[in-house]
């Protein structure tokens, strides 16, 4: 088990190290378009892996100032969605949000040279505005 586990990790950051080509190293809408249509279970893996580890990392990276103020858990995801401007709904799925940002990045050809965790970030928020922010989405 140990070894599939360090198999699997290594599989990944060679994964990311052959596509971050760009400058500052993020991944692309291109790529990461390519990356979750390939037959290649492997790379299919990394795409739905990257979606979380980028929505989780933008929740958590938003929600640092209210916890650094000690604020409750509740208030700490609010002022993290208010920031990010997405509202997940709890019974939506990963593999919804998958199928919202690869329809995303599909839809905008012009952008997908863009940063694939913007272009996520993007499409979540088109999907799943915030009460609050409703009027701001088409």
């Amino acid at each position: 088990m140990r070894a599939a586990v360090i198999s699997a990790a290594l599989a990944t950051l060679s994964a990311t190290c052959v596509l971050a080509d760009d400058q500052d190293g993020a991944l692309t809408g291109n790529q990461f378009l390519e990356m979750c249509q390939s037959p290649d279970m492997t790379q299919q893996g990394f795409c739905t892996g990257y979606l979380i580890g980028a929505v989780e990392g933008m929740r958590w990276g938003a929600g640092q100032p209210s916890l650094r103020a000690g604020r409750p858990v509740a208030e700490v995801q609010r002022d993290s969605d208010a920031l990010l401007g997405f509202c997940l709904p709890p019974e939506a799925t990963w593999g919804q949000h998958l199928d919202i940002a690869l329809g995303y990045v599909e839809g905008h050809p012009e952008i997908r040279h863009a940063s694939a965790r913007l272009l996520a970030q993007l499409a979540l928020t088109e999907a799943f505005p915030c009460p609050w922010n409703r009027q701001h989405v088409k």
